[in-house]
């Protein structure tokens, strides 16, 4: 089966993470055909037990450069499904700068009624499902939103955010 592991919190390049550790990391764990997508953690990889495999990935991440993120997986079909419901069609359409996509291990049900804004209107959180949310993020002076930190703060988990276009790009290959 055709995995995808959505590192938290990571840039290639950074603390000693190049795309041959992640890949080494993923294929000495028992990964097949591992290929590293962009330069932000985004692992496709085969495997009858993805999650056997990203947790032994992310212990020799842990030992190999100290990251301590967590994994997040989803399966291409999964990912594909989610593509063919367009979850961006009942988006605020108005000034966008990035469709967004956050994951989460556990249900994130529990942030509160929706739509969620920051105070800055730079974000909008605009749809949930069990442990996907759907967002958008403008640019309000010279930065944009970030709807991670507030989903973490309002669910008490870690979640780890790729834009829509990351995910459509993860399709293609």
């Amino acid at each position: 089966m055709r995995n995808v592991a959505f590192i938290r919190n990571i840039m290639v390049g950074r603390a000693g993470l190049t795309q041959p550790v992640l890949i080494e990391a993923f294929e000495s764990s028992g990964g097949r055909d591992v290929v590293s997508v962009l330069a932000t953690g985004n692992i496709l990889f085969n495997s009858d037990d993805a999650m056997n495999v990203a947790n032994s990935a992310s212990e020799r991440l842990r030992s190999h450069c100290g990251l301590d993120e967590p994994i997040f997986l989803r399966t291409i079909e999964h990912l594909r499904v989610l593509a063919m419901c367009d979850p961006f069609l009942v988006a605020p359409s108005d000034d966008i700068y990035e469709q967004c996509v956050s994951f989460a291990a556990q249900s994130l049900t529990c942030v509160g009624s929706l739509p969620i804004e920051s105070y800055r209107r730079d974000m909008c959180i605009f749809h949930i499902v069990a442990d996907e949310a759907f967002s958008i993020t403008r640019v309000i002076g010279s930065r944009c939103g970030a709807p991670g930190p507030t989903l973490e703060k309002l669910s008490g988990q870690k979640v780890t955010t790729r834009n829509w276009k990351t995910v459509l790009r993860l399709l293609d290959k």
